[in-house]
């Protein structure tokens, strides 16, 4: 009988302990505040006078001191200087590059029944397939054969063969 009167002592003391813990969370995140109540007393407000605003003038100086060397700025007069006048030149056009000098040809893979080729071409370090008719970086897939491929690039045909 001694061991049931500690087991619902304890209980009962947990339930209380709880009970306090959830009535102050409760309290904390509730909305009203009951306790104070503050009340806005409505004084006569006395009228001022706006001052009239008027728009920002002034002006750079641009003759401070050197704060350095402490000596006043002297002003140059830049009205008459004469500027070398620069001849114009052309920028040098860089010369294009042939996108088909990057590409390989590794191989091809061709369809038994409708005869149609695929050619296996690595193009930047990246393998694409590309079949007759094909575009890769300006240049047209024309043909494709065993040993070498052939392209168009701005209307002059290249060949490319297999590695």
């Amino acid at each position: 009988m001694k061991s049931k009167s500690i087991v619902y002592l304890l209980v009962f003391s947990v339930l209380g302990i709880w009970g306090v813990i959830l009535f102050r969370v409760f309290l904390s995140v509730s909305d009203k505040d009951n306790d104070v109540m503050y009340r806005a007393s409505v004084l006569p407000s006395r009228k001022t006078d706006v001052p009239k605003l008027y728009p920002d003038t002034f002006k750079l100086l641009m003759n401070y001191q050197d704060p350095f060397t402490g000596t006043p700025a002297i002003k140059k007069d830049t009205s008459n200087i004469n500027s070398r006048k620069v001849p114009l030149t052309s920028l040098p056009v860089p010369p294009e590059i042939n996108p088909a000098g990057q590409m390989k040809y590794l191989g091809y893979v061709r369809d038994g029944r409708e005869k149609n080729s695929v050619a296996i071409i690595s193009y930047n370090g990246k393998e694409k397939m590309m079949k007759k008719g094909d575009t890769i970086g300006g240049v047209t897939l024309t043909a494709i054969q065993k040993q070498a491929i052939m392209m168009r690039f701005k209307g002059k045909m290249i060949t490319i063969k297999a590695e």
